[in-house]
């Protein structure tokens, strides 16, 4: 979040470069990420129903965020569009604290029950 809105206001050519590749990096990371923290998460016969619906809720996202924020290019600049990108993944960042620290506290019983082995 951070970094595209850095990208997006970068006034110099080489602080652009290094936060695109940041972008780059975090974002291939985070789907394997995501993906081992879902399934250790999650007993093995939910898990299907878990990663389709974290699929159609990331379709549904940018199909509702995608149109509002292409006019604001459209209209403003692409730096806008790209800072307004950047805000609407905030919400998530309280999340993903969030689950983390429930993670971490030992709140979130990540162990996979006997009987689903």
């Amino acid at each position: 979040m951070l970094a595209v809105i850095g990208f997006a206001l970068a006034g110099d050519f080489w602080v652009a470069v290094a936060l695109s590749l940041a972008v780059g990096l975090l974002r291939s990371a985070s789907g394997p990420l995501l993906a081992t923290w879902m399934v250790a998460g999650t007993e093995s016969r939910t898990r299907a129903t878990v990663f389709s619906l974290n699929g159609q809720l990331d379709a549904a996202g940018q199909t509702l965020g995608g149109p509002p924020v292409g006019l604001v290019g459209e209209r403003v600049s692409i730096r806008a569009a790209l800072v307004c990108t950047g805000l609407l993944a905030a919400p998530a960042v309280p999340l993903l604290a969030r689950a983390l620290r429930r993670t971490r506290a030992g709140d979130a019983d990540l162990s996979v029950p006997a009987e689903s082995r």
